[in-house]
């Protein structure tokens, strides 16, 4: 307990329950990071276009691609399988 805060580990997370009898759930570092891998991952398997293979930089509508960011679709698509 610190303060009106206590806190206490959770399996992948801490649960911290504060003095008005509410808990939320804050992830570990590992957890995360896991959730940070997941989702860049996710967004290059959905910008990417299958016709051509090229990635837009960014979510906007009409936005171009650039080699930028097929370079960076690369190397994540790489380590997204060795996951």
């Amino acid at each position: 307990m610190i303060g009106n805060v206590d806190a206490s580990l959770v399996g992948g997370g801490v649960v911290i329950q504060n003095s008005h009898n509410m808990s939320t759930i804050t992830p570990t570092i590992e957890a995360e990071l896991e959730i940070l891998q997941c989702e860049s991952f996710s967004y290059f398997l959905h910008e990417t276009n299958p016709a051509n293979g090229l990635v837009i930089d960014k979510t906007a509508p009409d936005w171009p691609a650039s080699i930028a960011a097929i370079g960076f679709a690369l190397g994540k698509l790489c380590t997204g399988v060795m996951k």
